[in-house]
């Protein structure tokens, strides 16, 4: 049995094409492919996969494994925002950054239809060659994710769509990125759905759009942490660290976070914020009023800093739990963030929006907190001050979510091999 996994932007750390995709962190990350390969012996595994900072099409092949890139991210609308400065002129003058992208709309409709093209030309010669017999789809929000499903469903191959964002992903991009964009991304949401024939997602809110049945899974993540040995970056002085981690950018509210630190600091200066996180190349705005208020509040002890590696973060986080740190994450969506089982497997408590994928595993009161208005600064600083000031609560809290994500965090794999036995006699 031949199964084949699509991608889109496999460039999880590195945008460099010396890099093999078997060796990007992404792959070596994700273990699904490893399990599948023990639960259909006889099978091979493919990654079709959308790749940028290259112009050639990328095979690879590893074992039972094997890697296509396809170049249709070279993304010219890239190129061309660095090489006329148009990121800088977002940054100073939006609206007139926004009249300038609209008068080069009909451009940019044409760059966009030949990545399309690209795509399809590159993902059918894929599916030719590599013959597979089911489709996993990644892509829930990209043009290309309606384009493989299309192409499966031409040529009779069964198809598992993985939605990794909540629905309120798509009301929520209405206020960072317009509603045009934030329609696009829904309708897409709509159509692979139904052309999907099983569904697996983050978040149960998915229900709410299709009538499918659909499996809930949780995020991917390693099955045990292995302690790594000290790095100089990671060490934090003597403080009692608050996290939040995720690219910066309007749905992952960090300016709720730093305001509410910001008050939470004057009553406990013992306290630093760490931002572990990329700015969002696409919300430049956001960018701005974050680096703002920063630079207003020169007093504020907040850190901001990339971490590229998952064993890194994994190592960071172990230095978090050990100083009795506490997560933050304020989003305004989320499908089921890998944090919370990152930080829950090592006993770390954390305080979440309270979304439909968090409420699968976060108990209020009970292994963490939940937010009931996530963009409510004195909310968050209320429960913040809570878990800083009652460290029994606090080690209660630790050794609730430590013991219920070690119950829940091995179902990813599991799920994708039950779902691929439900679809026919041929595939158990």
């Amino acid at each position: 049995m031949n199964i084949l996994r699509v991608w889109d932007n496999y460039n999880f750390v590195e945008q460099n094409e010396n890099v093999p995709l078997c060796e990007r962190e992404e792959s070596k990350y994700v273990d699904l492919n490893e399990e599948l390969l023990k639960a259909f012996p006889f099978s091979k595994i493919g990654l079709a996969a959308t790749v940028w900072e290259t112009k050639k099409f990328i095979y690879e092949r590893e074992g039972d494994k094997e890697y296509w890139g396809i170049p249709v991210k070279v993304n010219i609308q890239r190129r061309l925002r660095k090489l006329l400065l148009f990121s800088k002129l977002e940054y100073n003058n939006y609206y007139l950054y926004r009249l300038v992208m609209n008068l080069l709309l009909p451009f940019r409709a044409l760059i966009k239809v030949c990545e399309i093209v690209k795509f399809s030309y590159f993902f059918i010669r894929i599916m030719k060659i590599f013959n597979p017999d089911i489709v996993i789809c990644n892509q829930t929000y990209d043009e290309n994710a309606i384009l493989a499903c299309i192409v499966a469903r031409v040529m009779k191959i069964p198809i598992i769509l993985e939605v990794r964002s909540g629905i309120d992903k798509y009301k929520a991009l209405s206020f960072s990125r317009g509603m045009v964009e934030a329609y696009k991304r829904s309708v897409i949401l709509s159509l692979t759905t139904k052309l999907a024939d099983r569904i697996i997602s983050l978040s149960p809110d998915i229900k709410l759009i299709t009538n499918k049945e659909v499996s809930i899974v949780n995020n991917l993540c390693d099955k045990e942490f292995k302690e790594i040995s000290p790095n100089n970056q990671f060490l934090i002085e003597d403080v009692l660290p608050i996290v939040q981690i995720g690219r910066i950018e309007y749905l992952k509210n960090q300016m709720t976070t730093i305001q509410a630190f910001k008050k939470l600091q004057e009553t406990f200066p013992n306290v630093k914020l760490f931002i572990i996180g990329r700015y969002s190349d696409e919300e430049v705005r956001y960018q701005k009023v974050f680096n703002k208020y920063l630079s207003d509040n020169p007093d504020l002890r907040v850190l901001v800093k990339e971490i590229k590696y998952r064993n890194e973060m994994k190592q960071f986080l172990s230095i978090v739990a050990k100083k009795n740190g506490i997560l933050i994450l304020p989003s305004l969506c989320e499908g089921f963030p890998r944090v919370i089982l990152e930080g829950g497997e090592l006993g770390i408590p954390g305080i979440y929006s309270k979304l439909p994928g968090n409420s699968l595993l976060i108990r209020d009161g009970i292994n963490s907190l939940l937010l009931n208005d996530p963009l409510s600064v004195n909310e968050l600083y209320d429960k913040m001050n809570f878990l800083v000031k009652d460290i029994a609560k606090y080690r209660q809290l630790s050794n609730n979510i430590y013991r219920d994500t070690k119950s829940r965090i091995n179902n990813y794999s599991s799920t994708f091999i039950n779902v691929i036995k439900s679809l026919g006699e041929r595939f158990k």
